[in-house]
């Protein structure tokens, strides 16, 4: 560093003139029995001094008090970690890649997953920060990204900032920082509903007649053949999530009972033996258009090794990716002129047309995989009181058979 030389400002600061000529001032202090100096980061002029001096009267006030946090005043100071204040280099970014190393084990493979896409959407935006530096306008200006020019859900931000919040926390317990950020961010701000992408648009109920599912039935089979039309039309008959109709297996049947087992689930390419909640690991009864739709699939997969149900007609083996049916789907919806919707809406043309139809919420409740009536009371609010008033506003879908055949098998009424 070469010579340097003090020169007394006041009691406890000095100006220091470095050999160079660069000058700095510093402040002296005990603490725990220590002489502490500290270099600061002011200009070397008479408002320099007076911070200095203000600064010093100001530190050992906290140290008489013992209130004083040695990395709350020189966070860039070695010293910190001396007298038991952490400090670190580390940057959040750093340290998010760290946090999704340790919870990698505890989480099944979805949710590990869907942590690791939220650890990529935080890092462009606080990955570079150290921890003292990040400040709360930089994490709101990161939600209104999201939020306005991307059209993402306050939901889907909520779940973004989960790793966030975890890493902060861990901070604020080693003493990093003295708060965590996010507890001054409200995650509440309007969203701009045009940006909304057509994905998340597509959430909402909007269920299929019974016209769109013959034609979209029968034009999948035309496509793609009959193992396919299979696949769509149990979807279509038995309410199930995609992962749950990805994960169905000939054991979960149960022919006597005419009853299916639903306890596994095809979940970001892997099988999960387990489904999304508790709730929803089932038992369901069978409908005459899913009875139909295994009888006719028996030829297609029944003896394959793997066991799956549902298989892909390309030959290579079951469907574990939602792109894999997605292309079947869009195809037929474009060559029949349906207006787009996603095939989770296959769940809700079921649930809209047995609310409809007055079928028990309770027992929807439990054929849907959910834990109690009130989501479906919140979301099919509309089919609900449909029944209730005597509108029986699918009608035609609940007689409606799927596509040209007309046959049966079940004996029953309805495909339903």
């Amino acid at each position: 560093m070469g010579r340097v030389r003090d020169e007394k400002v006041a009691r406890g600061v000095t100006l220091r003139t470095y050999e160079t000529g660069a000058k700095a001032l510093r402040i002296a202090f005990q603490y725990k029995g220590i002489t502490c100096r500290e270099t600061l980061k002011v200009k070397p002029n008479k408002t320099g001094e007076k911070y200095a001096t203000n600064l010093k009267a100001e530190v050992e006030n906290q140290i008489e008090r013992g209130t004083f946090n040695y990395l709350e005043y020189f966070p860039d100071s070695p010293r910190a970690a001396m007298f038991g204040h952490a400090t670190t280099k580390q940057t959040i970014g750093e340290a998010l890649d760290e946090w999704l190393i340790d919870i990698e084990h505890a989480h099944r493979n979805s949710t590990y997953n869907a942590y690791k896409r939220a650890v990529n959407q935080l890092k462009p935006f606080v990955g570079k920060y150290k921890f003292r530096h990040l400040e709360d306008k930089v994490i709101k200006k990161m939600i209104r990204h999201w939020g306005h020019d991307r059209g993402v859900t306050l939901k889907t931000i909520r779940n973004y900032l989960l790793p966030l919040r975890a890493v902060l926390d861990d901070a604020l317990n080693e003493e990093l920082i003295d708060r965590n950020p996010l507890d001054t961010v409200k995650v509440a701000k309007p969203i701009d509903r045009k940006k909304i992408s057509s994905n998340a648009k597509s959430y909402k109920v909007d269920p299929f007649s019974p016209e769109e599912i013959s034609a979209i039935l029968a034009r999948i089979e035309d496509f793609y053949g009959e193992a396919c039309r299979n696949l769509f039309q149990f979807g279509f008959y038995q309410g199930l999530r995609i992962s749950e109709l990805f994960g169905l297996k000939w054991i979960d049947v149960d022919w006597k009972t005419n009853r299916v087992r639903i306890e596994r689930a095809v979940v970001e390419r892997v099988l999960q033996d387990e489904t999304k909640t508790a709730a929803g690991e089932r038992e369901i009864d069978l409908t005459n258009g899913g009875h139909e739709a295994l009888i006719k699939q028996k030829k297609h997969s029944q003896l394959l090794e793997s066991g799956f149900i549902f298989v892909r007609p390309d030959g290579k083996g079951s469907f574990v990716d939602y792109e894999h049916s997605s292309h079947m789907w869009k195809r037929a919806l474009t060559k029949e002129k349906i207006r787009y919707r996603n095939q989770n809406q296959m769940r809700h043309s079921f649930a809209s047309n047995k609310l409809s139809g007055n079928a028990n919420i309770f027992y929807m409740a439990e054929q849907m995989g959910h834990e109690t009536p009130e989501m479906l009371m919140r979301v099919y609010a509309k089919w609900i009181k449909a029944a209730r008033d005597g509108e029986q506003m699918a009608s035609e879908f609940e007689r409606k058979k799927p596509g040209k055949e007309n046959s049966n098998p079940a004996g029953q009424t309805s495909k339903y």
